[in-house]
């Protein structure tokens, strides 16, 4: 009996061979239907985040940015309105955004932080003034 030994390639890896993928996988975060596909998405994103270098210049292509940002802030939002208590914060969208915010803040300029916070990525982000573009609401 023969067996085939299949190679195994991470994600990020197969995914950087098809940057469309990527964008898809990660607009899955506005999916409020099945929580567990959101989670997936902005886990994927974390991953991504980490491993893949210039995921923030694919990310900037005319409409993504703007859409991911707008619905990552309204994950946000949804969450914030909820005012429950969260039974597993490991999987809770709003903390998985908030970790990721805070995993990536360290990383080097530009980051999916920077991108998300919509820091003003065409000057140099030390130079960045912080005043907020939008307006949300947060409320519990």
């Amino acid at each position: 009996m023969a067996f085939s030994l299949q190679l195994l390639v991470p994600l990020d890896v197969v995914l950087s061979q098809d940057h469309n993928q990527i964008v898809t996988l990660l607009e899955y975060v506005r999916y409020e239907f099945l929580p567990q596909i959101q989670q997936s998405s902005i886990k994927i994103m974390s991953i991504l985040s980490s491993r893949m270098v210039g995921l923030v210049q694919l990310l900037l292509k005319p409409n993504v940015s703007t859409s991911l940002v707008e619905d990552y802030a309204s994950c946000l939002e949804f969450r914030s309105q909820e005012c429950q208590v969260i039974e597993n914060s490991r999987d809770d969208p709003g903390i998985l955004i908030m970790q990721l915010l805070i995993d990536n803040v360290s990383r080097p300029a530009p980051n999916i932080t920077h991108l998300l916070l919509k820091f003003d990525l065409d000057t140099s982000i030390e130079r960045t003034l912080l005043q907020p573009k939008f307006h949300f609401r947060f409320c519990c």
